[in-house]
């Protein structure tokens, strides 16, 4: 059976620049896989058409800026670099310097920041990691997301509230998931602090996405599904 690491550096082949930073920040140190890449992966046995991925590195730090400034890459929401490949985005971060460690969301020794990775997620059906050195995955709480067939805020505490409501509803439609009430916490009180919530969430699903996956209506009835669900539960 096929590692990971090679099923990536596979489909990397159809994208050069791609395969060229992989490579390049394979050979500083480790580097860790997280998220909806892997997602793809285990929906369905290897991976057919990304839109982007995720990548997490433990080079040092100058030799990393070194590497990572030749791909003239963008910084990302995240404090990390996003590099715009044909057909694919790439977006990476030193494993130091991962949000949640950086702004001390999560506090643990610098040694457990790889083991830790999982937590550092705002939706449980995020945190799966792949380390590549190893061959591991970590993936605990993403496989009781799938058992649970619960969609669930993992920290709640992040610059991008908006763009995981979206994504959530997303995820949600594709896996047919419940949405706790911890997640709907969440939602509800955006909804309150924004009055014009469905057109915002509606404009950033286009900025994300490039096209309409939840009409205007839906993303409505969502929200209402999930007020009616919420006071269910009180």
């Amino acid at each position: 059976m096929e590692t990971m690491e090679n099923v990536i550096a596979q489909y990397l082949e159809g994208h050069p620049p791609a395969k060229v930073l992989f490579e390049g920040l394979k050979s500083m140190g480790n580097l860790y896989l997280i998220g909806g890449v892997l997602r793809e992966y285990r929906d369905n046995d290897g991976i057919i058409n990304l839109r982007d991925i995720d990548l997490i590195s433990d080079a040092p730090k100058s030799q990393y800026e070194n590497f990572m400034n030749t791909f003239n890459p963008e910084k990302n929401a995240f404090g990390g670099f996003k590099v715009h490949c044909p057909g694919l985005i790439v977006d990476i971060w030193r494993l130091e310097e991962t949000w949640a460690y950086t702004n001390q969301k999560i506090k643990c020794s610098k040694s457990n920041y790889a083991k830790f990775l999982p937590q550092t997620v705002f939706l449980n059906m995020d945190a799966i990691v792949y380390d590549l050195k190893n061959d591991l995955w970590n993936d605990d709480i993403y496989n009781e997301a799938v058992r649970s067939g619960v969609l669930d805020v993992v920290l709640e505490e992040n610059p991008q509230t908006a763009l995981n409501i979206v994504r959530c509803f997303v995820l949600q439609r594709r896996y047919g998931m419940e949405l706790s009430p911890d997640l709907c916490r969440v939602i509800i009180d955006y909804c309150y602090d924004n009055p014009n919530a469905v057109q915002e969430l509606y404009n950033i699903q286009l900025g994300r996405y490039k096209k309409e996956i939840l009409t205007l209506r839906e993303l409505q009835e969502n929200l209402l599904h999930v007020t009616n669900k919420f006071y269910s539960f009180m």
